[in-house]
């Protein structure tokens, strides 16, 4: 890195997100830091424009590279790519579909010195309607989620040191429905990188409104999931996992009816979105499974 290079680096990968991009490199570009920074938006494979709008912004970030991929079919691939075309030894993740609030920047550089992973608050009640963040809940809002014992953060808000991203490799992947963040944080957390959460760090976080894209998504993870525990689940999870898919399978049915049953349309909009992303992530498991060779023995 050369003396005047940026210390530290947001990196922004975006598929065909033309048309929502602007509201978080906007918010990017309100940023301070008392550290050189830039912005890495990895516009991957995107047919509508997506680098073109994220150019625009040249004159209103600090350091603005657009890196170009067409060629990778995961989001751990487009993530690999951005850090390794960031200068900075603090790497920031953020999806192009949130906002990034004032202080967020300053805020995960500054615990950088001090940690080697964080996870900074995901606030999806200030960016989606009510009904919407009733379907979904909260995740990464009073704490980081965990995964076989271990924290780790989603993407959206992630941030690590160069040197956690050298140690386990980057990104797997392998992981082609998701989860490669998830998997980052566990590898890091037993590599000695234990993800600490960030409760003045926010972002908006921004949830898919309707039921097809919640099936999808849930579908997605699902997959994602079974490739996870394959990697780090011991025999005993395995089974428990397995144990937990199959009591699931058969309330799905239940779950549908019950729902169309609802008389107030709010509750029936929940609950469609809701079980949507649960009926995919069950479906998903199996589909996975399948697929993997993740099985219970």
């Amino acid at each position: 890195m050369s003396a005047d290079g940026a210390q530290v680096s947001v990196v922004l990968c975006a598929h065909n997100e033309a048309g929502v991009i602007e509201r978080q490199l906007s918010a990017l570009a309100a940023q301070a830091c008392d550290e050189p920074w830039e912005v890495v938006v990895v516009d991957h494979r995107s047919t509508d424009g997506t680098g073109g709008v994220a150019e625009a912004y040249r004159d209103r970030l600090p350091r603005l590279t657009v890196l170009r991929l067409d060629s990778g079919s995961s989001l751990a691939h487009a993530r690999n790519a951005g850090v390794r075309q960031a200068q900075g030894s603090k790497i920031l993740m953020c999806d192009a579909d949130d906002e990034v609030r004032p202080g967020w920047l300053q805020a995960m550089a500054d615990a950088l010195k001090v940690h080697a992973v964080v996870g900074a608050r995901l606030d999806p009640s200030s960016i989606n309607p009510p009904w919407l963040v009733r379907s979904r809940g909260t995740g990464q809002v009073d704490a980081l989620p965990t995964y076989l014992g271990l924290p780790w953060s989603y993407g959206a808000g992630l941030g690590f040191r160069r040197l956690v991203f050298d140690a386990v490799g980057g990104f797997d992947e392998r992981l082609l429905s998701g989860g490669e963040d998830t998997d980052f944080g566990v590898r890091a957390g037993v590599a000695g990188f234990r993800a600490e959460f960030l409760a003045d760090a926010v972002v908006w976080y921004r949830f898919r409104e309707d039921a097809l894209s919640a099936y999808r998504q849930g579908r997605s993870n699902g997959r994602a999931e079974a490739l996870l525990m394959l990697l780090h689940g011991s025999r005993a999870d395995r089974r428990a996992w397995w144990r937990h898919n199959l009591i699931e399978l058969p309330r799905l049915a239940l779950l549908v009816g019950a729902a169309a049953l609802l008389r107030n349309r709010t509750d029936r909009r929940v609950r469609r979105v809701a079980y949507a992303r649960r009926i995919g992530r069950i479906l998903g498991r199996f589909q996975g499974a399948l697929r993997y060779g993740c099985r219970p023995w």
